[in-house]
Parts: structure tokens; sequence; C-alpha cells
């Protein structure tokens, strides 16, 4: 509980944090280029900076066809943290929606559904997640977390770490675990 009597709220993005949209970018650009990447060859924010600008229109032409955000794969782990969170804290998905993906949002929210227990009223579809009100936030865009923490400085915003995110000035965890640590402190 929260000092004015709430549960313990977190909001928690999905791709990077829940579902693994890199590894699925990895099979488009496998078939795009012929070459096998890896989660590891990705040390910037857009994926096309590593594969080459060219492909960059063919690779989101290929995330807004319908089906592609619904077969991305969950995080190994993914479903256990959700549920330890759960344990202790109100839990809801703020996720950025793909633009001109006209199946994403649903798709999301039947993915997160199906894998996740989630209700639909504990996901929001936004790009603006600093608007959200919580105790503490997990991204893995560094952006969204510093923007969040300008506008919530009472809470807690963690990076949780990836290839494409080493530049992140906040508190950027390496797995679950310390993610929980973090996100489940008594804000100050």
């Amino acid at each position: 509980m929260t000092a004015n009597g709430r549960r313990h709220r977190v909001i928690l993005d999905c791709d990077g944090v829940l579902s693994d949209f890199v590894g699925g970018a990895i099979e488009v650009f496998a078939d795009l280029t012929g070459h096998r990447y890896r989660h590891e060859d990705f040390k910037k924010w857009e994926l096309s900076d590593t594969v080459g600008a060219r492909y960059k229109a063919a690779f989101y032409e290929r995330c807004r066809r319908p089906g592609w955000c619904a077969n991305l794969q969950a995080y190994e782990g993914a479903r256990e943290f959700v549920d330890a969170l759960r344990r202790r804290a109100e839990v809801y998905v703020v996720t950025s929606p793909l633009p001109g993906a006209v199946s994403w949002m649903h798709e999301r929210t039947e993915w997160l559904t199906q894998l996740f227990d989630f209700d639909a009223k504990h996901v929001v579809h936004t790009s603006a997640k600093h608007l959200i009100e919580a105790d503490a936030f997990l991204d893995d865009k560094p952006e969204h977390v510093e923007d969040w923490i300008m506008a919530h400085p009472r809470g807690t915003g963690v990076v949780l770490a990836r290839p494409y995110n080493a530049h992140a000035r906040t508190i950027r965890v390496p797995d679950y675990a310390t993610a929980l640590v973090y996100l489940l402190q008594p804000n100050h």
C-alpha cells in the first residue's frame, strides 16, 4: 500500500520488456538481407542503423502486417516476473502502438491477455508514457524513463538493460530479479 492507501502501482513497457521485438526483427532482417543477426548486434535504438537504412521501410512494412505483433515471443522469465509483481502491486502495461499498423493495438492486447492474463483495462496504448500515474515504471527506452521521471519525481523509473540502451543515464538493471527490487520499493 502507498501512503494514500492505494495499492502500489507499477507500469511496464511491452516491447523490449515483456515481448522480444528484436527477436521478431531478427527474423525479418534475415529474410530481407540473408544475414542472421543476433540480439547483441543491435547497439542503437533504431534497429535499421545496424542493418542499413535501405532496409528501414521494408522492415516497418513487415512489422505493420496483421499477425506480426501477435507472433512475437515473450522473453524467458517474463511471465514469472509479472506474476511476482502482481503479488505485491497493481500492474499495467503501457505500450507504444506502431504507427500505421492497423491491427497492432488489438493484437498487442490479445497477446498480453493470452500470455500474461492481463485484462484489457490494464493495457494502455500510448507513446506518451509520462502521462501515466504510477509509483514505478520499467521500460527499455531510456528516454521514456527519463520523461516519466521528470513528470513523476517521487516515482522510481528503471531501464531494463538491452544492448541498444547502454547509454541510459537512469537506473539500468540487468534482469527481472533486480527490476523487482527497484520497482517494489516504497516511494520516497
